[in-house]
């Protein structure tokens, strides 16, 4: 099972795939 550290890096790369990286802004 992913750990909390795995599982938010996955939140944040598919956030920022779907979101076109909101962090460039």
């Amino acid at each position: 099972y992913l750990s909390w550290d795995d599982y938010f890096m996955a939140i944040a790369f598919l956030s920022a795939k779907r979101s076109k990286d909101p962090n460039r802004q």
